[in-house]
């Protein structure tokens, strides 16, 4: 498989290691930016915009599993209709954009 290049949003400049990845929803956008361009980014104008938890963290996998188990929980084991719908789409949410993240990104940085 070819290796993509993954420029930072920011700076533009060529992000080369996982290690320096940081990914960010900005409105339902998934964008690269390097580590450090992330936290000028948090400091400057799209700072509404601009989620302040990386994608790609490692809190992030924790709460994607835990938003997953919660979801299936709650649509194995509860009544109520709109309970479930809206656990399908918190569950299908924050699962997709780990795995956008992942498929536009990371993979395609060596570790």
């Amino acid at each position: 498989m070819k290796k993509r290049e993954i420029y930072c949003e920011q700076c533009v400049g060529l992000i080369k290691i996982r290690e320096d990845l940081v990914v960010a929803s900005f409105l339902y956008y998934v964008l690269p930016y390097h580590e450090h361009c992330y936290a000028k980014a948090l400091k400057g104008f799209k700072t509404p915009f601009l989620s302040n938890q990386p994608i790609n963290g490692k809190m992030a996998n924790l709460v994607s599993v835990l938003v997953f188990f919660t979801s299936l929980f709650i649509i194995l084991f509860m009544s109520d209709i709109i309970l479930k719908i809206t656990a399908a789409i918190m569950g299908v949410y924050t699962i997709g954009f780990r795995l956008i993240s992942w498929f536009l990104y990371e993979r395609h940085l060596e570790k």
